[in-house]
């Protein structure tokens, strides 16, 4: 049996010896009362701390009171200045009110419009353009002289038959044409007809037709075409000069002679746009590059309704933008967010 005198307040236990076959609950009491010492001291080490930062937060507190009275007599002042200042707030936005609408009545009853200005034309109806399906094909008469008879050659094989001059294939149903074309010299009409043969080429699939370097592209139409001077003519008119097509058909029958309608001209000056589409992306590209790039806009009327078109030049190239804008956006799309030469403009407009 094993008997513990011990005191809590730090007075080392007195024991007697314990009798053998109490050995292991000796152990047992001893160990469970070395454990409780160690809480103890844990436990004081803990009530030291906390006096301390007990101490130090009262200290704090007791230099932040004044701080916290004053902060608070202060946002009672800005609150009050609130409440004011949101009174002013209402009543000045009500007087805005009043104030626009009484200027836009002024200005809605003597509002005046530039000259260089124009009114939208208000959008029509959408209708299918051109005759009705079915009706007879009206094309450009042939023309009573031709002036030029021109043979356009074909490839042929070794037994002398015409082959594909892509594929040197032997070309079946060859027929010959005849391609008159209208084109104009000063103060002349000059018809040419191209003696073309066209075939179709088993070995790549396609139609294969001849034509000489100086004759126009093919035209979805087989009949009298407009020769590339003619075309050049046009686009030259209404591109550079601003002309509408109607004075470019009556330009084109007073001077050379030639009659074409106003249909005639705009198709192919479409057309041009298409093909001349690579020349555009090239023209911007040597800009972007370019040290230096003036640049205007100036008022353009498509389809009746107000846009802009853009101008940009270097000493070498000039290339011709139609845009809806007449923001620095546009500028920036042509010319590129990397740009790093210098771009001079009108700064007075």
């Amino acid at each position: 049996m094993v008997y513990l005198i011990a005191a809590m307040d730090g007075a080392k236990p007195t024991t007697l010896s314990p009798q053998p076959d109490g050995q292991r609950q000796y152990r047992q009491l001893r160990r469970s009362y070395d454990r409780l010492l160690q809480q103890r001291d844990a436990f004081r080490a803990q009530r030291h701390f906390l006096g301390n930062q007990c101490r130090h937060l009262e200290g704090e507190l007791q230099h932040l009171r004044p701080r916290a009275y004053h902060d608070g007599m202060r946002i009672g002042e800005l609150e009050d200045r609130i409440e004011v200042l949101a009174a002013d707030n209402a009543r000045l936005k009500q007087r805005l009110a009043d104030l626009s609408d009484k200027l836009d009545c002024s200005v809605a009853a003597a509002k005046v419009v530039p000259n260089f200005v124009k009114a939208n034309v208000p959008r029509k109806t959408k209708k299918r353009p051109g005759r009705k399906l079915g009706h007879e094909a009206a094309q450009r008469p042939v023309p009573a002289n031709i002036d030029v008879q021109i043979i356009v050659p074909i490839a042929l094989d070794a037994s002398g038959a015409c082959c594909c001059p892509h594929c040197n294939t032997r070309l079946l149903n060859v027929k010959r044409h005849q391609r008159i074309v209208e084109d104009i010299i000063p103060a002349k009409v000059l018809s040419t007809c191209y003696h073309t043969i066209s075939g179709d080429c088993l070995s790549c699939r396609k139609h294969v037709e001849t034509r000489a370097p100086e004759q126009p592209p093919a035209s979805a139409v087989a009949a009298v075409q407009l020769g590339v001077n003619a075309l050049a003519t046009a686009a030259l008119m209404r591109v550079q000069y601003r002309l509408p097509y109607r004075l470019i058909t009556q330009l084109l029958l007073d001077l050379p002679g030639l009659p074409v309608s106003s249909g005639a001209v705009a198709r192919p000056v479409q057309r041009m746009g298409t093909w001349l589409e690579g020349e555009y992306d090239r023209l911007r590209i040597f800009l972007r590059s370019s040290p230096a790039v003036n640049m205007d806009e100036t008022s353009w009327r498509v389809d009746g309704h107000n846009a802009w078109l853009w101008t940009l030049l270097d000493p070498t190239h000039t290339l011709f933008h139609m845009d809806k804008s007449r923001g620095s956006k546009v500028v920036r799309d042509m010319l590129g967010e990397a740009f790093g030469g210098i771009l001079s403009t009108d700064l007075a407009n």
